[in-house]
């Protein structure tokens, strides 16, 4: 997995942490890291959302499949807006594609 987020994984992983929320963090990461036990290679990238980042797993050259590494949630400050739903609310992160 290559990070190219900028520092907004180191980010989301200190505020996983102060949250008693790193399970949560840790699943969705492994979720991806399945894709390279396939010869895949997966980039993470910043996001426009707070506490959220983008991912595209390639096959070679070719992108397969992109998304998102959402937070459904609030910060100490707000309640994050992500402009996404899920059908059961919960707080922590998921993938969207």
């Amino acid at each position: 997995m290559e990070d190219r987020t900028h520092g907004r994984l180191g980010e989301i992983l200190d505020f996983a942490i102060k949250t008693s929320q790193e399970e949560s963090i840790v699943r969705a990461l492994a979720s991806l890291l399945k894709h390279e036990s396939l010869n895949k290679k997966v980039i993470l990238t910043s996001d426009f959302a707070l506490m959220s980042m983008g991912f595209t797993v390639y096959d070679g050259d070719r992108a397969i499949l992109s998304g998102g590494v959402i937070y459904h949630g609030s910060t100490e400050q707000e309640k994050v807006d992500n402009f996404s739903t899920t059908v059961e609310p919960h707080q922590g992160w998921s993938i969207h594609t």
